[in-house]
């Protein structure tokens, strides 16, 4: 049997196990049973499932369905045991349904009551409502039937509001009607809801209505727009068991959008609604406090956003079964539900029931196959947001952090390639303060280079998950002294040349410095690439300016301190050409840049 993939979380389970969803193929979902009715034993399971029930107080599974050599409105139940120690389904028994009227269709169990099951039905002909009462000890009878809403055809909303309580309403000429019914041993009683309704008269008829139920919340949202008058509005209302209804939040939405979706988190208590043009009306995420949904304010990332999203989650996890047996993730930093990658192996991918926290059913619709699963045992790596579209900027001398959590689950498993020194991966972020040294590389020619971009690589083992650039911004810095410059001299008579680039350097690498002058000896020459010749005709001392530009705006000034008198030496001593301070200072240059500079030299008649 192929592996199913899935994803996890370490959650502690009563008998201190981990329990999760697999990320790889090793770690899959472990198929308990494979019931297959496809050829051996057909009788046994429906062509067409119509609708289920799981009942978890005496782990029986119901299936009401029909087959394709028989009338759409003959209808079967089956019932299966399971066995909660093996984890194994064992079949019952089966029997068709025998209703008041053979012309009903669209069943639903809507809840088991005692020992009745109670179902909801529609008349093939008028497209009128019943709610049906079968004795489920007692030969499968009929109890009790009742029409909700005489008169009045359509699609109808039913839920179980309590243990014995039934919920349901309709929309029919610019109202909603609901009726609440309780069920008892021989009878189903039902009567009109007390509380507040929304008021639609400012509706007309042909107004686009669509109703989504907030599972877990006893609440359903209706969203009713009218292109008409220009109106739209969401509606949420609460019921409770007697029978009262409470309307709690009133939302208006521009004319001209509607919604497309919504997901409710009973365990969590917020709610999702994902609009159909979000420049016009944003998604919205709300949280339920004092019996009212408030707006967070914060607005949900982008994720699943199917219309009414139905989610198992895994006890008291961010992890659990969607639509299809798909595995899914809440993501809490980014306020969004996201599908994780996997390699579905069921035989099966309609619909999943999780039975607790480790063990679950799916079932085939159409399909004739039931499977009970064990939920696998590893931890996952789930994508939440694209990186791979992403250029991360780092600022020289500024810290910076990317937090991989915003991008996937469990970010501790990943392996980071191609990181640019200094920055570091923790097992969460990435950070780091680069400085000038980290900008900038040695070429193989020599020159100093500014690093532009690092493609830095996401792996999952030795999966390549995906990659995503790092650009480093440089700082533009003034250009400075290679060393500390003492006084000069030069002897009476003398021509010196000075080149002023091996005095200053620029630490950016990255523009050719020009140089001003103030206060120059007589017959001193400059020329445009810092070359600086003075004829020292006459004796006396000179405080030479010079001003260093690399035309970004970073300048430096400093000056040169130069005497000329008869020795060319300090306090007029003699010497050569070159003081001992200009000997001293040559020294440290060829230390520092290892390339022999002259500064002052004397000129060659």
């Amino acid at each position: 049997m192929n592996k199913f993939v899935f994803f996890c979380r370490g959650l502690i389970l009563a008998s201190m196990s981990f329990m999760c969803f697999s990320s790889t193929a090793e770690d899959a979902f472990n198929i308990l049973q494979t019931l297959d009715y496809r050829e051996e034993q057909q009788e046994l399971y429906p062509d067409s499932v119509r609708t289920y029930h799981f009942d978890k107080s005496t782990n029986t599974l119901y299936l009401i369905g029909n087959n394709l050599d028989s009338d759409i409105t003959v209808q079967t139940l089956y019932i299966w045991q399971y066995e909660p120690t093996s984890h194994l389904l064992e079949f019952n028994q089966k029997v068709v349904l025998d209703f008041a009227n053979n012309e009903y269709i669209n069943f639903k169990i809507v809840a088991k009551v005692d020992d009745k099951l109670i179902i909801s039905n529609q008349d093939n002909l008028d497209s009128s409502n019943y709610l049906s009462s079968i004795d489920l000890n007692d030969g499968f009878k009929l109890v009790k039937e009742v029409e909700l809403f005489p008169d009045i055809g359509g699609y109808i909303n039913v839920t179980q509001s309590s243990e014995n309580t039934i919920f349901s309403f309709i929309y029919s000429q610019n109202a909603i009607i609901a009726t609440h019914c309780t069920v008892n041993v021989t009878d189903i009683t039902c009567q009109d809801v007390q509380g507040e309704l929304p008021d639609l008269s400012n509706f007309t008829t042909s107004a686009f209505y669509r109703t989504y139920f907030l599972a877990g919340f006893n609440q359903f949202l209706f969203e009713i727009s009218d292109s008409n008058t220009g109106i739209a509005k969401a509606y949420i209302f609460r019921f409770d068991e007697f029978g009262n209804i409470f309307l709690l939040n009133d939302i208006s939405l521009p004319s001209n959008v509607r919604l497309k979706g919504i997901t409710a988190l009973s365990t969590k208590s917020e709610l999702f609604i994902y609009s159909g043009n979000t420049s016009l009306y944003p998604d919205k995420h709300y949280i339920y406090e004092n019996d009212k949904w408030l707006d967070s304010g914060t607005t949900p990332g982008r994720g699943v956003e199917d219309a009414n999203l139905p989610v198992q989650f895994v006890a008291d996890t961010d992890y659990g079964l969607g639509p299809q047996c798909r595995a899914i993730i809440y993501s809490k930093e980014k306020l969004s539900l996201h599908f994780t990658d996997q390699t579905r192996n069921l035989l099966t991918i309609n619909d999943c029931i999780l039975i607790d926290a480790e063990y679950g059913l799916s079932i085939g619709r159409n399909d004739k196959v039931i499977q009970s699963f064990q939920l696998a045992n590893t931890l996952p790596i789930t994508k939440l947001d694209s990186l791979n579209s992403f250029s991360f900027q780092w600022t020289q001398d500024q810290y910076s952090e990317i937090n991989l959590k915003n991008y996937y689950t469990n970010p501790s498993l990943l392996t980071i390639k191609g990181l640019p020194a200094p920055l570091t991966f923790d097992g969460e972020k990435i950070t780091g303060k680069p400085g000038k040294k980290d900008i900038f590389v040695l070429s193989s020619a020599g020159n100093y280079e500014k690093i532009d971009r690092s493609r830095v690589q996401v792996f999952s083992g030795t999966k390549l998950l995906t990659n995503f650039a790092i650009d480093f911004i440089n700082i533009n810095d003034a250009p400075e002294l290679i060393s500390p410059l003492s006084k000069e001299y030069l002897k009476k008579g003398g021509s010196y040349e000075l080149l002023i680039n091996d005095l200053v350097w620029d630490p950016d690498y990255d523009s050719p410095i020009s140089y001003t002058y103030t206060n120059l000896p007589p017959n001193s020459k400059v020329d445009d690439y810092g070359g600086l010749q003075i004829i020292s005709a006459k004796t006396g001392k000179y405080s030479i300016g010079v001003t260093a530009n690399d035309g970004k705006g970073g300048v430096l000034k400093f000056s040169l301190e130069v005497e000329v008198n008869g020795s060319g030496s300090e306090g007029g001593s003699s010497g050569g050409s070159v003081g001992i301070n200009l000997l001293l200072l040559l020294f440290i240059l060829l230390l520092l840049r290892n390339n022999p500079a002259v500064l002052f030299k004397r000129h060659k008649p």
